[in-house]
């Protein structure tokens, strides 16, 4: 993922900001009440520590929550393209089931 995508918030369409906006509202609410488990979350997700470092800098007026919501909308639709690129082949070994 680029950095500077990162500082400057690409334009979404209304959908992907509907979605973005409510992930924000919980990543707020963990902000507020529980940090470690927001990071545990952003952890298994696989948000780049970079571009977390990035969002917590306090150059920006976009809030922390709003940049850590663009993040991880960003990471679930890459894995999702992932996913819709990537073939695995159906368990045919009759030992593995």
């Amino acid at each position: 993922m680029d950095l500077s995508s990162i500082i400057e918030i690409p334009n979404f369409s209304q959908e992907a900001e509907a979605v973005i906006n409510t992930i924000e509202l919980r990543v707020a609410d963990l902000m507020d009440t529980d940090m470690n488990l927001l990071m545990s979350y952003l952890y298994r997700l696989d948000v780049e520590e970079r571009d977390l470092h990035i969002a917590f800098l306090p150059d920006s007026h976009e809030s922390v929550a709003h940049k850590l919501a663009v993040l991880i909308y960003q990471r679930q639709k890459e894995r999702s393209e992932h996913k819709k690129n990537t073939f695995v082949p159906p368990i045919t070994d009759p030992d593995y089931l």
